[in-house]
């Protein structure tokens, strides 16, 4: 073996050896050297570089192992040692002291040198890769100890340097560039952020540099968001530097201080948790524009706009790239300031058009050339190239299809399109011949040599059956995994719609297990990889909801019309929630009737802050102002004070937004039903058998007691129910118990010694039958107008026939025609004629109807547009809108839709309008999103007692708004197929479930 300590140049005696002092070389195998035959005298050395072999003498047989050298010693230099090399191409040595690193990880052969030979070269400068040069050769260095090594000269120390004036100009660039807004803390999820510092050479010196980073893993949707962020074409750079070359220009760069921050506006929600340097506790921040650490942060980027600062002649003037959208105006300090040679400025910015294709993008680099006070402008066009489309072949439109020949000539069959080896398992990128034919020849030609075409066709199906039976346990085990990840999100969505808490999953679980073990134990593994756990059932309802959520924010994309029901209530833990629901139309006129939010209000709940609310619901659905046109309320001051109302600050935001439609504003109608039946004023009446109801059901003797007696006298009703005013039927329900049960009430009261005179007076005993007869009705019109997808058109309707029958009644019980009212009829046949009060029950009535008429004055000036969607037949064109009349006339006069509206009615109608009834078709889709109650609002406060009880009362604002989007969903339904794609066909290990 040859000494690898020592090594001769070529053109050096052996007496002139130069010693290499490197200890770090290692020794290497054999196929790593140059081959060497031992002639006796001499040797011949074969040369893997040149593919000679080269005579040479015992003596000059001591020589250096470049590729030892080159593989292992140059690696480790030191700045300050010598190298001595032979230049492979001229044949020249080279002398020269190496003066640091050229190169990193990929290029770590790499050196900037310091030649001292050959003459004309002696004191330059250079970069050269030592592993592809010959016979060197490293001298030792003196005081090597007090030389860093190269290895680690991007280490600094920073133990002395203060980075907070960094992080302060950081946090300070943050604000004023508009990054983020401040939000309380309610228990929003964040993403946390950390400090990236580093320590910068300048010409001052060392410079500390601060970044604040977001640690964008953390945000769950990650994964799923765009990051094709495009990087300029090394090509286009090239000839934009050749135009330069050829020209003569001089060329500056600018450097666009915090550029990152200067993108566009981010199109989703995420909030991140400050730092403590920014000092703001109990805060979080919402993220404005992209920043470091976002999976799309670098996309945002993209979109920066660059503009002058300070005063400068031509400051005022705007230049325009190939699209319109680039407004690039360059520093003043920039500029020349006279006539000379032209100078070029480009950006280390590029810029994407928001109007190029998907296909193909490209970039308008916009470059301005100034000679003196006159400006000339070019525009040179960058193509760009993303990371993700750089792959891409013309594989797809080639065609090319398996050959059933190439089983048996090269091992090989298709799966899902791609060829693969059957005695490997690997597969090939392209499908073409000769791809397969090196695959097999280089991995597997020794194996089947001796087999004949026969052998290797039984050889192929063999195989291919033994990979189809492994695809088939694979397919198996995912198709289990799959219907375990669906299982829990059924049983999840199953646990929110009936109020259940997450806990009840781990419950449901043992069941099935116990259920399991008698019937199938076979199964029980099945059954035990459904995670059902507390977390698993949260996160699960989370996801239904998001889901229902994206699908409501896809239809509302359609919307030609939309409105919202808004009311507010507090649940268990005092907390004001505002509940919001949407109904839209879009152009086919289908009606869509859903959840859009419910929004916690921790603090004040006036007009504004309901405005607030609101309008974040509107802009995250992205649903366009101009398309509102109507909003029902529960009529609080809140709601529709003239000024500051929440009617008032919508009209407003409308009008900044240029909507030209007009927002109508209506009080629920099963509300100001519930009101007219306060005018009758016969609270007197109401207050005696509520407390007479209090004194039977408050204690439990006297309930139980009670009980018994309606037992003992067999009655029909064996109980009273207790009046509740939040209820709307409560109150005719509780009267119309007392009025049958009447005597046997009196009669267990004087059993307790209670006086009983109101409850046997006449006159109460008629005014109690006249309360009950008209709440009956009062009930039975809400009942009506109760219940999901009314259009307002037929609620207004029931509200105008009972409107109608009032005058009816109240015209009658003047005749004393007692025909509609059985109670009062039952007590003037125990009375005498001139007992009964009926004309003062008439004025009742009166007084009832004419408060009908004031509090739905709304709807009857909105009469016409109802009866538009109503009956379009019966409606007089004169007095239509201009641009609705000549439609109308077309519409009446054609007896085909006239027999449709006949057969579908009023609501479906509307579907079957054609297209060349356009204002008709925009009117229609107007009345019918429109609310004519908020009912479905109630409903989902009663939803929402029925989950955040006293024993849940720490259920979380974001699982409250999850189970209740689940539970009051109607027209849509979770895609639970798509989220177990989404969830990358998850199987939960049976250890982890049964945690």
């Amino acid at each position: 073996m040859i000494n690898k300590r020592a090594a001769v140049a070529e053109n050096q005696s052996p007496n002139e050896k130069d010693t290499v002092t490197d200890t770090n070389i290692p020794d290497v195998a054999s196929n790593d050297m140059d081959t060497e035959t031992d002639t006796g005298n001499g040797a011949e050395t074969f040369n893997h570089a040149t593919g000679n072999t080269v005579e040479r003498s015992n003596e000059e047989n001591i020589q250096q192992q470049p590729h030892v050298l080159r593989e292992h010693g140059c690696s480790n230099l030191n700045t300050g040692q010598t190298v001595k090399y032979m230049d492979r191409e001229s044949g020249i040595p080279h002398t020269a002291t190496v003066i640091g690193r050229a190169g990193k990880v990929k290029h770590k052969n790499w050196y900037n040198l310091q030649y001292s030979k050959p003459a004309t070269l002696s004191g330059t400068t250079g970069s050269a890769d030592l592993s592809l040069v010959d016979n060197i050769r490293i001298e030792p260095m003196e005081n090597r100890e007090k030389q860093n090594d190269i290895q680690n000269d991007d280490v600094l120390e920073t133990k002395d340097v203060s980075f907070d004036s960094a992080k302060l100009g950081e946090l300070s660039n943050w604000r004023k560039n508009g990054v983020f807004e401040e939000v309380k803390d309610i228990g929003q999820k964040c993403v946390s952020t950390r400090w990236v510092c580093t320590l910068k050479e300048s010409l001052t010196g060392i410079v500390p540099k601060a970044r604040l980073v977001a640690r964008g893993f953390e945000e769950l949707a990650a994964k799923e968001l765009p990051k094709d962020s495009p990087t300029c074409a090394s090509e286009s750079l090239r000839l934009l530097m050749s135009v330069i070359c050829q020209k003569k220009w001089k060329l500056n760069s600018i450097d666009i201080k915090s550029g990152f921050l200067q993108g566009t506006e981010l199109s989703r929600d995420i909030h991140i948790r400050p730092p403590p340097e920014a000092k703001s506790e109990g805060t979080l921040w919402k993220l404005k524009k992209g920043v470091y650490g976002l999976a799309d942060g670098s996309l945002y980027c993209t979109y920066v706009r660059v503009k002058a600062r300070g005063p400068h002649p031509a400051r005022e003037k705007v230049f325009y790239g190939p699209w319109d959208d680039l407004d690039l105006l360059l520093e003043p300090a920039r500029r020349p300031q006279q006539a000379g040679s032209p100078q070029i400025f480009y950006t280390h910015q590029y810029y994407i058009s928001h109007n190029a294709t998907v296909t193909h993008r490209a970039v308008g680099c916009f470059i301005s050339i100034f000679i003196g006070t006159a400006v000339v402008s070019i525009t040179v066009k960058l193509t760009f190239r993303y990371p993700s489309k750089m792959a891409k072949r013309k594989v797809d439109t080639e065609n090319r299809g398996f050959q059933t020949r190439w089983e048996s000539e090269y091992m090989f069959t298709e799966v899902a399109g791609k060829p693969v080896c059957l005695l490997c398992g690997e597969s090939v990128a392209v499908l073409k011949e000769y791809n397969l034919r090196r695959h097999y020849e280089t991995k597997h030609a020794d194996k089947n040599k001796n087999m004949d075409m026969e052998q290797r066709l039984q050889k192929a199906e063999e195989l291919k059956r033994g990979l189809k039976s492994r695809q088939a346990l694979f397919k198996k085990a995912k198709s289990q995994g799959q219907a375990a990840v669906k299982a829990s999100f059924i049983l999840a969505e199953e646990i929110a719609k009936s109020a259940r808490p997450f806990t009840e999953g781990d419950f449901i679980k043992n069941c099935m297990i116990k259920v399991c073990d008698e019937v199938c134990p076979e199964k029980r593994q099945l059954f035990l990889n459904v995670s059902l756990s507390r977390n698993t059932i949260a996160e699960r309802v989370d996801q239904l909801s998001i889901n229902l959520k994206e699908q409501l924010v896809k239809k509302g994309k359609d919307f030609i019309a939309y409105s919202l029901a808004v009311d507010e209530s507090t649940d268990i833990s005092d907390i004001a929630q505002l509940s919001i629901f949407i109904r839209g139309v879009d152009s086919s006129l289908s009606v869509t009737e859903e959840f859009l939010a419910l929004r916690p209000m921790h603090g004040t709940t006036t007009g504004h802050d309901l405005y607030e609310e609101v309008s974040r619901c509107v802009n995250e659905m992205e649903l366009p102002w101009e398309k509102l046109v109507g909003l029902t309320t529960d009529g609080a001051p809140a709601m529709c004070g003239h000024r500051s109302g929440l009617v008032a600050k919508i009209r407003e935001k409308m009008q900044e937004e240029n909507a030209t439609g007009e927002l109508t504003a209506y009080h629920c109608i099963i509300h100001q039903e519930a009101l007219c039946g306060k005018a009758l004023k016969m609270e007197h009446v109401m207050s005696i058998i509520t407390r007479t109801v209090n004194f039977i059901r408050a204690k439990g003797l006297n309930h139980r007691q009670f009980k018994a007696f309606l037992t003992k006298l067999e009655t029909e009703h064996g109980d009273l129910p207790y009046h509740t005013e939040v209820r709307w039927l409560s109150q005719g329900k509780v009267l119309q118990r007392c009025f049958e049960l009447r005597e046997e009430i009196c009669l267990f009261l004087d059993s307790k010694g209670k006086d009983t005179t109101q409850l046997r007076d006449e006159m109460f005993l008629c005014e109690m039958a006249f309360l009950c007869d008209i709440t009956s009705h009062l009930n039975a019109m809400n009942l009506q107008l109760q219940g999901r997808d009314h259009v307002i058109s037929d609620m207004y309707s029931t509200v105008k026939a009972f409107k109608t029958k009032l005058t009816l009644w109240e015209t009658q019980m003047r005749k004393e025609n007692l025909s509609h009212f059985p109670s009062c009829q039952t007590m003037k046949e125990k009375l005498s004629t001139s007992a009964f009060p009926s004309a003062q029950l008439a004025d009742k009535i009166g007084m009832l109807a004419a408060d009908f008429r004031r509090r739905f004055a709304d709807f009857e000036a909105q009469k016409s547009r109802l009866e538009l969607l109503g009956n379009p037949f019966a409606v007089d064109v004169e007095s239509s809108p201009p641009n609705l009349q000549m439609e109308l006339i077309d519409l009446q006069c054609n007896d085909a839709l006239r027999a449709k509206y006949a057969a579908v009615g009023a609501a479906e109608f509307a579907r079957f309008l054609p297209d060349t009834m356009p204002q008709l078709r925009i009117q229609a889709a107007q009345t019918l999103s429109m609310f004519g109650s908020t009912y479905l609002c109630e409903q989902l406060f009663s939803l929402m007692n029925l989950n955040k009880t006293s024993h849940r009362s720490r259920l979380t604002a974001e699982h409250l708004h999850s189970i209740l989007r689940i539970s009051s969903a109607q027209s849509l339904t979770p895609n639970i197929d798509e989220l177990v794609e989404k969830m990358g066909h998850h199987q939960v290990s049976p250890s982890t479930s049964n945690k």
